[in-house]
């Protein structure tokens, strides 16, 4: 998963999984706090939600996940990591 925090609002988060999952057919979930987030997926660093986690590529080196991190800046949102 990528995963994506520091979101102003929720909207915020909610509109960038959106927009991910219409322009790259991406799985994306919106967790409200970091106990959700862990429970699909474990990240050991402390995330500020909201949090949008994004299913990742299959394809190694694949561009389109450099157009989301990129992207979620638009949204007011962070890269966290993977």
């Amino acid at each position: 998963m990528l995963i994506f925090d520091h979101f102003p609002t929720i909207n915020h988060a909610i509109d960038f999984a959106h927009k991910v999952r219409s322009d790259h057919t991406r799985e994306t979930i919106v967790c409200r706090n970091q106990k959700q987030s862990n429970a699909i997926d474990l990240f050991p660093f402390s995330l500020r939600a909201p949090i949008v986690l994004v299913a990742r590529s299959e394809d190694i080196g694949d561009e389109t996940e450099q157009q989301i991190e990129t992207l979620v800046t638009q949204f007011g949102g962070t890269f966290a990591g993977t």
